[in-house]
């Protein structure tokens, strides 16, 4: 579906509608996009074209320009400019990236080796707030209703398809992209030389699926009354047992931020059941996987 965006801005600016054919009090949506979204084809790289799409891929040319200009004259050494440049020609080495292989994500790979129970497994999740993709997300921000204290959020995550509905909804499209996704997940066991990579695949497809299944969907997450749920990391503990809550904080270096609002506490009681009862050694494929998932774009 092509977005409207660009449309609407021309009207907001005090222009004539998009589509004078089309009375806006007939058709809001219509007279402001209707010429837009009838000759303006989404280009094939896009799922989407708007706007913004139109801003990014403007803005990408421009920094391209000013990369190749860095490269090409050969800044003096220890300069912001010489890092740019060193970062950019990185990037696009790729007959040196695939020398190097595994490399980069051995030691990531190795962390999770030396998990041996589930004390460390809530450690090495709360070292991966902000790095990976985990079951539990977390930030610090201003209170949503206090601005003057900060407070940490917690909010369900941990999925490598986009949401739940992919995982739970029986849509050609969705079955077709679960089965490419299993096959994915497959590939990146197999390069990066772990064991009984389709049984492995299988494995996490079904653990993410039962992760889905707690997920609020995207309705109930609109809510900023359901999702304001503040609480004291004993409230936590009491309300999601079987995790050790206090690791993950204290290892994610935010120990002392209180209030902390759990956005979804159902899920937070789902995920902590899980990861007390789901085998260790899943959990470290699952950890795994999601490193690699994570590389895989580099």
């Amino acid at each position: 579906m092509a977005c409207a965006c660009a449309a609407t801005w021309t009207v907001h600016a005090g222009t004539t509608p998009d589509d004078a054919s089309t009375r806006p009090q007939d058709d809001l949506f219509q007279a402001v996009n209707g010429h837009w979204l009838a000759t303006t084809p989404i280009p094939a790289d896009k799922s989407g074209f708007g706007v913004w799409d139109i801003i990014a891929d403007e803005n990408d040319t421009r920094l391209r320009a000013i990369v190749d200009e860095l490269t090409a004259s050969k800044p003096a050494a220890g300069t912001v400019e010489q890092k740019v440049a060193l970062i950019y020609r990185s990037y696009v080495d790729e007959k040196g990236i695939d020398q190097a292989g595994l490399a980069s994500v051995q030691a990531a790979l190795a962390a999770i080796d030396q998990i041996t129970n589930r004390r460390q497994l809530a450690e090495y999740l709360g070292r991966q707030y902000g790095v990976i993709s985990t079951p539990i997300a977390m930030w610090v921000d201003a209170d949503f209703k206090d601005p003057t204290i900060y407070s940490a959020t917690v909010w369900q995550d941990g999925l490598g398809l986009p949401d739940r509905d992919y995982y739970l909804q029986n849509d050609e499209r969705f079955v077709k992209a679960r089965a490419a996704y299993q096959v994915y997940l497959s590939t990146l066991m197999k390069l990066a030389g772990l064991p009984d990579a389709e049984k492995a695949a299988t494995a996490q497809l079904a653990l993410e699926k039962r992760i889905a299944q707690a997920q609020w969907d995207k309705v109930r997450n609109r809510d900023t009354k359901k999702t304001y749920n503040p609480m004291t990391l004993a409230e936590l503990a009491r309300r999601a047992p079987g995790y050790d809550w206090k690791a993950y904080f204290d290892a994610a270096g935010i120990a002392t931020v209180r209030p902390i609002s759990v956005a979804q506490p159902s899920y937070a009681k789902a995920i902590a059941a899980m990861l007390a009862s789901q085998p260790l050694s899943t959990w470290k494929t699952y950890a795994k996987l999601r490193v690699l998932d994570s590389a895989a774009d580099v």
